[in-house]
């Protein structure tokens, strides 16, 4: 999730409906974490940042 908030904080260069899709992936990311679905969330993140091109 820090690798997603800090990309997103330097503006990459996107389309607005990439951007839309990378902050529910993040959230959805998130919320599955809280809830201890750990492997849908890496699930989730990882797909926000391969949308940011970030290892």
């Amino acid at each position: 999730m820090r690798k997603i908030d800090e990309a997103m904080a330097k503006k990459p260069a996107i389309t607005q409906s990439q951007e839309i899709e990378v902050r529910k992936l993040r959230t959805e990311g998130e919320a599955l974490h809280k809830k201890g679905k750990h492997k849908e969330s890496i699930e989730a993140l990882h797909k926000a940042l391969e949308i940011l091109d970030v290892q």
